[in-house]
């Protein structure tokens, strides 16, 4: 039983944009998540998402990839500090 209800997360991580002779892209990557805790353990369960947009002459492009769900158990005690923002 969970001490509190499963707490929503979202991690910032820097995309990319190039110019080169073969057009422009621009990726960028999104990372969403729960936080689950029962007074002993901390698991984090998320999964990934890159989105590729390419503009090149005469064509464009917009693919999304999706990573699977990914978790990682903790004990408590390896956590030093956390806060909400």
């Amino acid at each position: 039983m969970s001490l509190i209800d499963p707490l929503p997360f979202r991690l910032r991580v820097p995309g990319i944009d190039k110019i080169d002779l073969q057009g422009v892209r621009s990726i960028s990557y999104r990372v969403e998540g729960l936080l689950h805790f029962d007074g002993k353990t901390v698991l984090l369960e998320w999964a990934g998402t890159r989105k590729t947009e390419w503009v090149a002459l005469g064509s464009v492009t917009d693919e999304t990839d999706r990573s699977p769900v990914a978790s990682r158990e903790l004990p408590a005690s390896a956590i030093i500090k956390a806060r909400m923002f």
